[in-house]
């Protein structure tokens, strides 16, 4: 794995670092970036904190959050009590995607939050069947807590996590009739790909993961060891008394193990499909440092390959990621709840609600002829605010203390001096590698137009040049 030249760090490759580790490239820290050499600025990406969250998490989140009854229902009808607790439990998950987007637009550590994007994709696990927004939330705080951490730990957490126990029914798994889903996709899906066991193999698997039992009072993992199955197993060629443990320590010794996470990691972070030769060295990385991933990415970002020429400015943004990272270029706050929500769900990418247990299929998948006109009308919301026609339209009330964006952040005094200057700093900001001749005459002509005196110029031109750039084509990769 060659080791990218640092003399090769400028306003381009630093840009394709953060907007990848990150949401997007904010010309303030890509100028900050260059101060310092790459090595230092990705091991400071690479410091994460579990505590205190930036956003407060919301307001029923708590040891008994899982099973606490609301008290508004607790006199009603069973029947009614049914109805009103799904409704009870639909509402908390919208405060929770709002958190989240809220947590990823303002935390410091935005690799971190990329990293949990990217586990709750591979763990891909549905609201649709568990039906308790609590156990999401946990699920989320695991994914922050082991983001960048150790592999072997973090499979043995999701094993024994209860949204996911659920979801693949573990939970209903019995030592005389062992369910084979999560044993199925343990190895299909999360650490081997398929080819790499056998049926007789996930036959075992779920005979060792008998046992592991949800507390339906508290919806907490507990062991039940009667219920567990003891006796002597066959998996992937070792004979054993194997438990849950011994099942993933027995999935790691398998060849295949290392390249698998790390392939689907690097083609997370660099849009494209990894060369055998950099998954083969990330392998390696991965098991010499004991499974932890944060030396894996450290050579991962710091490997001539990821700065490669058909790398940069490839990757079609994700509906969160053209989300987030847009406010976070247009240095705005997020639309009010239920707005981010809708806009994901409308882009393909609903949180906490992936198409199955396969998760988002991403890329191409992002983009297609409703979702980016999608794209488009929900740019109008993001500049415009509650004067947005979308914004009246749909969202009327919720969004009518929406601002719009300020022109301060999308074009500052400083470069208002010249259309010249004028259209850099829109390129930069909305770009940073160069784009297409005909796009920037566009944006020349359109700064071209307004008054000769720069103080003339209204915050209604500026926010129409700063939806202009939003809707070039090539604002949608990053």
């Amino acid at each position: 794995m060659k080791a990218f030249d640092h003399r090769s760090w400028n306003p381009v490759t630093a840009g394709h670092f953060l907007s990848r580790a990150g949401f997007a490239a904010r010309p303030a820290f890509v100028d900050a970036c260059l101060e310092h050499q790459p090595a230092f600025v990705v091991d400071s990406m690479l410091q994460f904190v579990r505590e205190p969250l930036e956003v407060a998490p919301p307001y029923w989140v708590g040891p008994d959050a899982a099973y606490r009854q609301d008290p508004s229902v607790e006199e009603l009808p069973s029947e009614e009590r049914g109805r009103a607790n799904r409704r009870i439990q639909s509402d908390r998950l919208e405060g929770l995607r709002h958190w989240w987007c809220e947590q990823m637009l303002t935390s410091p550590y935005g690799l971190q939050e990329k990293l949990v994007l990217f586990w709750h994709g591979h763990f891909a696990t549905s609201f649709a069947k568990v039906r308790n927004a609590y156990a999401f939330y946990r699920q989320n705080a695991l994914f922050r807590e082991h983001a960048a951490g150790s592999w072997r730990t973090l499979l043995q957490e999701i094993t024994r996590d209860p949204a996911m126990m659920v979801y693949l029914d573990t939970s209903r798994s019995r030592m005389q009739n062992p369910n084979e889903n999560y044993a199925r996709e343990l190895m299909e899906l999360f650490t081997l790909g398929e080819g790499n066991y056998t049926e007789e193999d996930i036959r075992d698997a779920a005979r060792a993961l008998t046992g592991l039992r949800l507390d339906e009072g508290r919806f907490e993992f507990v062991f039940r060891p009667r219920q567990h199955d003891s006796g002597r197993k066959l998996f992937m060629g070792r004979r054993g008394r194997f438990g849950p443990d011994e099942i993933i320590d027995i999935i790691l010794s398998h060849p295949e193990s290392a390249r698998f996470i790390t392939r689907k990691l690097a083609a997370y972070f660099m849009g494209v499909e990894p060369s055998e030769s950099l998954v083969a060295a990330l392998a390696r990385q991965l098991r010499a440092s004991g499974w932890r991933f944060a030396p894996v990415l450290r050579s991962l970002f710091l490997s001539e390959a990821f700065y490669a020429p058909e790398v940069l400015r490839s990757q079609i943004k994700s509906p969160v990621q053209w989300l987030i990272g847009t406010c976070q270029l247009l240095d705005r706050p997020l639309p009010p709840s239920p707005i981010p929500e809708v806009i994901l769900r409308e882009l393909g990418q609903n949180l906490f609600a992936p198409p199955n247990v396969k998760g988002w299929e991403g890329g191409f998948a992002w983009i297609s002829t409703t979702t980016l006109s999608r794209r488009m009308a929900f740019s109008d919301v993001l500049i415009h605010g509650a004067s947005s026609p979308q914004m009246r339209r749909n969202w009327r009330r919720a969004g009518r203390d929406f601002a719009p964006a300020d022109p301060q952040s999308i074009l500052p005094e400083s470069a208002r001096v010249s259309v010249s200057e004028s259209v850099t700093h829109l390129h930069r900001r909305f770009f940073h590698v160069p784009i297409r001749e005909r796009e920037l005459a566009m944006l020349r002509e359109t700064v071209g137009s307004w008054p000769a005196d720069a103080s003339a110029w209204r915050d209604a031109d500026i926010r129409n040049a700063a939806l202009a750039c939003m809707q070039i084509a090539q604002f949608q990769l990053t």
